[in-house]
């Protein structure tokens, strides 16, 4: 399709600015100065509102690039036409330290695993599709053309879709599923430990509970531990909100302050 075409394309240009670029443009605002718990954190005066005059020359590379979605399949021993498909994307705003390689790495440790337990002849009862997949950060491209191509077949074999990206930026477990999938979510996790100390499902509690300033762990109990809204943000939503199909969200999460930035790096 040409792009004069295409109705769902934005014409208004939008440009992400790094606050050192911002700056001049903020601090020549001449509105009325933002109340005081409204000032930022940036060495000049907020203001509600100012005209200020720049130009901005936008330079897009609007040419047509191939998708590579990686795909490995583990066969299932009684179950063939049952699927359990496990995702995270490939592709980052910058170097994806965490946002989406700490997803892939444990991803790819999985699939390590899985294959070596399939040399030694231990094969899975259902079949397990592994895809990593590309395009997420532009409209969640890759996970959705995959989708909706195999959308028919997917609609009659897929039992689950477990979705990882960004699992790795701090030790606090935040889980989601769908609510048919929740029950097993939290049983599985009292069976793992945590590096706590303690098991996964109780440190889990615990984290939730001062998340929602509840006085104690006991507060949240094992029917509302697991986030069932889970929306959309990730690869997962193809299969929830297209396909009809139960999805499970994993990650451990902490202060994460360079979310797309440079600075997302493994260091």
């Amino acid at each position: 399709i040409l792009e004069s075409e295409a109705r769902s394309l934005p014409h208004i240009v939008a440009m992400p600015l790094s606050w050192h670029d911002a700056k001049p443009l903020l601090e020549n605002m001449n509105g009325p100065v933002a109340p005081k718990n409204w000032q930022g954190g940036l060495p000049i005066t907020y203001r509600l509102t100012g005209a200020v005059q720049a130009h901005v020359k936008v330079q897009m590379d609007n040419s047509i690039q191939p998708y590579y979605v990686v795909e490995g399949r583990i066969r299932g021993a009684q179950f063939l036409d049952e699927w359990v498909v496990l995702g995270n994307h490939h592709d980052a705003w910058e170097y994806g330290g965490v946002d989406p390689s700490s997803g892939t790495a444990s991803m790819m440790e999985l699939t390590r695993v899985m294959g070596n337990m399939l040399k030694e002849g231990t094969r899975p009862k259902r079949t397990l599709v592994f895809c990593s997949w590309d395009g997420e950060e532009i409209a969640l491209t890759g996970s959705t053309e995959w989708g909706e191509q195999f959308g028919d077949e997917l609609r009659k074999k897929l039992i689950a879709y477990i979705n990882v990206d960004s699992s790795a930026s701090g030790p606090n477990f935040e889980g989601g599923a769908v609510g048919s999938l929740a029950p097993m979510l939290v049983e599985a996790t009292k069976s793992i430990a945590d590096p706590g100390g303690t098991s996964l499902h109780d440190a889990w509690q615990k984290w939730t509970a001062s998340q929602r300033d509840s006085k104690a762990a006991s507060a949240v109990t094992d029917a509302t531990l697991v986030n069932t809204r889970i929306g959309s943000g990730s690869d997962h939503t193809v299969f929830l909100n297209f396909l009809g199909r139960p999805v499970i969200t994993l990650q451990f999460d902490g202060p994460y302050g360079v979310y797309h930035s440079l600075y997302d790096d493994y260091y």
